[in-house]
């Protein structure tokens, strides 16, 4: 199998404010890709398109299909650009992608981020909405989008893509870290989905705040009954094994506590999730979690706090000496409940 990536940048005039932090976001993922590849061992090649440049706001290539390791990292983050030809960009990206990478083991995975939509291009989103559904058909091709708050169902409705594959940020120094560490997370968990056999997906970004509650609870099941909630004080540090049974007073057994994600984790395949409801403090669990949060289900997938609106999500432990942060909370299963 070879892995073909399409880039798309926005280097439109209202990007200026974020110029350093594009620049910063475009490096780190460039990163995370180039990493994701030498972990995988899959032949990958990227094409990078400029969106909006100049006076005239022109699409430019960058990078016509290039071994992904060869890629330098920016230094500059050109915004000099008068309007957003977002249609044209994206349409550039797929004909370098089809032009230089065809072939039977071929996926392709188009990552455009912008500030803002459409109202530049030649191409008519109808016409690009065809060619992008003919693709996505193939169960091949892939599209993701990152945007502005308010602006996911506007696009999902002009390109038909999924809405697991576009992520809404924040245009803040916040808000676009926020975005970057999204963007690492699902370009990982993306590339062990292509070595579990996975050629497409359409929940490139986990994020359960998109999802109807009716839409993932009929799919997990609800251990709130038989599970304990357990909060570490906010000045303690404690392994797993000596937090738990001090405080149910009982031998702690491996595999019934779940520590609840505060900080970037490498989650195995055979760990379960959990997702705990803060408004109503039910909790839910199953093997349908790592579908629903758009992770494969075979390998190792990193799960980063965050953009998951009013749920927690816990990650089964099967150590004694896991370092638990203060504030933090464990889910305990009662054995026999």
């Amino acid at each position: 199998m070879k892995s073909y990536i399409g880039l798309v940048r926005d280097h439109s005039g209202s990007m200026s404010p974020h110029r350093r932090l594009a620049m910063a976001d475009y490096n780190d993922n460039l990163r995370t890709i180039q990493q994701s590849a030498r972990e995988s061992g899959l032949d990958t090649y990227a094409s990078v398109v400029k969106c909006g440049v100049g006076y005239s706001a022109t699409v430019e290539l960058e990078t016509g299909c290039a071994d992904v390791l060869t890629l330098p990292s920016l230094k500059y983050y050109d915004t000099t650009g008068s309007r957003t030809p977002l249609w044209d960009s994206v349409d550039r990206v797929i004909d370098d992608l089809t032009l230089r990478g065809r072939g039977p083991d071929s996926v392709y995975l188009v990552m455009v981020t912008t500030d803002g939509l459409e109202n530049a291009s030649h191409i008519t989103g109808r016409t690009l909405r065809r060619k992008i559904q003919e693709l996505q058909a193939t169960d091949r091709w892939s599209f993701t989008f990152r945007v502005p708050r308010g602006y996911r169902r506007p696009l999902v409705a002009a390109l038909d893509v999924s809405e697991g594959n576009v992520l809404e940020w924040e245009q803040t120094t916040a808000g676009f870290a926020q975005a970057t560490r999204a963007q690492g997370e699902a370009i990982s968990s993306y590339y062990v989905g292509l070595r579990s056999g996975q050629t497409s997906t359409t929940r490139f970004y986990s994020n359960l705040d998109q999802l109807q509650p009716q839409e993932w609870r009929g799919q997990l099941q609800d251990i709130s009954s038989r599970v304990v909630t357990l909060q570490v004080g906010s000045t303690e540090r404690p392994t797993i094994k000596e937090f738990c049974e001090d405080a149910l007073r009982a031998p702690y057994i491996r595999g019934l506590a779940f520590y609840q994600v505060v900080k970037p984790e490498r989650v195995q395949d055979h760990k379960e999730i959990a997702i705990r409801d803060q408004n109503s403090g039910a909790i839910y669990s199953g093997s349908s979690a790592r579908d629903l949060l758009g992770f494969p289900r075979y390998g190792i997938v990193r799960l980063y706090p965050g953009r998951h609106g009013q749920y927690e999500l816990f990650v089964q432990s099967t150590s004694v000496n896991r370092i638990l942060p203060g504030g933090s909370k464990v889910l305990y299963l009662i054995k026999g409940a």
